[in-house]
């Protein structure tokens, strides 16, 4: 330190106050003015804030709804695949049902000519039988006579 700064010293440390004082003064306007700022701000804020939480409320709501929903959703999924594995097994037996009519049908289809000549057959019989019917018909009263006779006959012997 030389003398020329002993000897300013104390008229510079108190400038040096003073500039300091004067900083320190304009930063506590600045402050004042950031704290009236956030004073003015803070009522939107706080309304803000309510607003938030109200939403913020109403998603909570909605995310239960949602997992409630999701409950429900999976119990209906779960119904559906057992009415799936029914429907699978139900068409397993059907597949082995339709297989079994099919060598039926082929049994029946190599059947089939044979039904029809047995039928014609048939047709063939009925018309027979009708014709000895309507030639026994008019033996059967003279049988009947016969048969009256015959037990006349043997009463008297």
């Amino acid at each position: 330190m030389d003398l020329a700064s002993v000897i300013l010293a104390p008229v510079r440390i108190p400038m040096q106050i003073a500039r300091g004082l004067e900083e320190l003064a304009g930063e506590a306007s600045r402050v004042r003015g950031v704290a009236e700022r956030i004073d003015a701000a803070l009522p939107s804020a706080l309304s803000a804030l309510t607003a938030l939480t109200r939403v913020a409320e109403a998603v909570d709501i909605t995310g239960q709804q949602i997992v409630s929903g999701g409950a429900e959703l999976t119990a209906a999924t779960h119904a559906q695949e057992r009415r799936t594995r029914e429907l699978i097994a139900g068409g397993e037996e059907l597949t082995e049902i339709s297989k079994q009519l099919e060598a039926d049908l082929q049994i029946l289809r190599a059947a089939l000519p044979r039904i029809l000549q047995a039928l014609d057959t048939v047709d063939r019989l009925e018309d027979e039988v009708e014709t000895v019917a309507e030639t026994i018909e008019p033996l059967q009263g003279a049988a009947e006579r016969v048969g009256r006779v015959t037990r006349r006959l043997s009463r008297t012997t």
